[in-house]
């Protein structure tokens, strides 16, 4: 039986996603040449395509590789694999120390989607990062369908990871500001992403397309870092926080280094007029479910 090559693997799967080479270009990032070059056997992917490559045909690495490797483009494969898998971690844990109950915040969100956990409900995860949110999401309703956005390749590629073996998921690159949602959906959450819109009204219009794009009796959930209601509370709020990352991380980094990227590149409002403007918009039953300090879960029903 003739050897399996890499391009003809790289054409059958494509294939069987009845995606076309210009399709498939797009969703990698590449030009259609690159992609013919590929499937005609004349050159190969570069080597950080692989996880992306393996991500939207399905499949594991090893899979997209099935064919005899020399020993040397195993171990390389591996490592790609590796570093990915360890660039996420590192990711995940710096978060951890950055935000205070910030797996928990997750579960309680998560927690209160009220749908049946066999329902295909169509979500959409607003700033999806290395795929936390959705990942809670999927392991508890089998059958969703969600569409992960990220303005961050990089992040984006490290949820392809994450969620390797789960169906029903896609993955879009974009930013809030120019993202114009092109379904509707039953669920739309965000998380740690809403307050790099800049302004109060960016926020205001910006809930009002969330609005606009659910299903009635859909819901939005949003986790974020938000205001407190005047400087006394604030001042309060940010003492609290920098003691928390301060367990974890010296002093000198939390003022240098987040404390600076905070005042100088967050946006947050008030959490108490972030909750006035969804039920001006028309959301029902609007509430805070979880609150630590500057950070919280909110949100309401269409």
């Amino acid at each position: 039986m003739r050897e399996l090559k890499i391009s003809d693997m790289i054409q059958k799967l494509r294939k069987s996603k009845k995606l076309t080479q210009s399709q498939l270009a797009n969703y990698v990032g590449v030009s259609v040449t690159a992609v013919s070059k590929w499937e005609n056997d004349l050159s190969y992917p570069d080597i950080t395509l692989l996880p992306i490559l393996a991500a939207i045909f399905e499949v594991s690495i090893d899979k997209l590789f099935s064919y005899n490797l020399s020993s040397n483009g195993a171990d390389i494969i591996k490592k790609i694999k590796k570093n990915f898998e360890e660039e996420a971690k590192e990711y995940d844990n710096r978060i951890s120390k950055l935000i205070p109950c910030y797996e928990q915040m997750i579960h309680s969100m998560v927690s209160v989607i009220p749908f049946d956990q066999n329902d295909s409900i169509k979500v959409i995860d607003l700033g999806a990062g290395t795929g936390n949110v959705s990942k809670v999401i999927k392991d508890k309703f089998k059958n969703a369908k969600i569409t992960c956005l990220d303005i961050s390749r990089n992040m984006t590629e490290m949820a392809k990871l994450k969620l390797y073996g789960y169906s029903g998921v896609k993955y879009e690159i974009e930013d809030f500001y120019s993202y114009n949602f092109k379904e509707k959906y039953n669920v739309i959450v965000s998380s740690l992403s809403l307050h790099h819109l800049a302004t109060d009204d960016d926020k205001k219009n910006f809930f009002k397309k969330i609005y606009d794009s659910l299903y009635d009796e859909g819901v939005f959930y949003n986790l974020d870092l938000v205001l407190g209601s005047n400087n006394i509370i604030q001042d309060l709020y940010i003492s609290k926080w920098k003691a928390f990352m301060c367990k974890s991380i010296n002093y000198e980094e939390v003022n240098n280094r987040w404390m600076r990227k905070y005042y100088e590149e967050d946006s947050p409002s008030k959490l108490i007029d972030q909750v006035h403007w969804m039920e001006n918009i028309g959301f029902k039953n609007v509430d805070i479910l979880f609150k630590y300090f500057n950070y919280a879960v909110y949100g309401g029903m269409k």
